[in-house]
């Protein structure tokens, strides 16, 4: 049975990029480790916050799900949750 966490704790970087008029992660660092990004599993964007506010669920290459979100036109992304199977 998955385990899911929240987290979050603000990542060290994210290398993004911008494809069909997304961002979309390639890879991060969380603490003391780097992870590259495998899939992006979903995008939302909640328009009711100010600013609005980005959450991309990806999977990464060691297999967990992570969320990470962003305000627009801030330069920090968060790790909001983590699930683990």
């Amino acid at each position: 049975m998955p385990l899911e966490e929240a987290i979050g704790d603000r990542l060290d970087w994210v290398v993004v990029r911008f494809e069909a008029g997304r961002i979309e992660p390639v890879a991060f660092r969380w603490k003391t480790r780097e992870f590259d990004v495998a899939r992006v599993l979903s995008f939302r964007l909640d328009r009711s916050t100010r600013p609005n506010r980005m959450s991309i669920e990806v999977r990464v290459t060691t297999g967990e799900v992570m969320e990470l979100t962003r305000r627009e036109g801030e330069a920090i992304w968060i790790l909001s949750r983590l699930q683990t199977d």
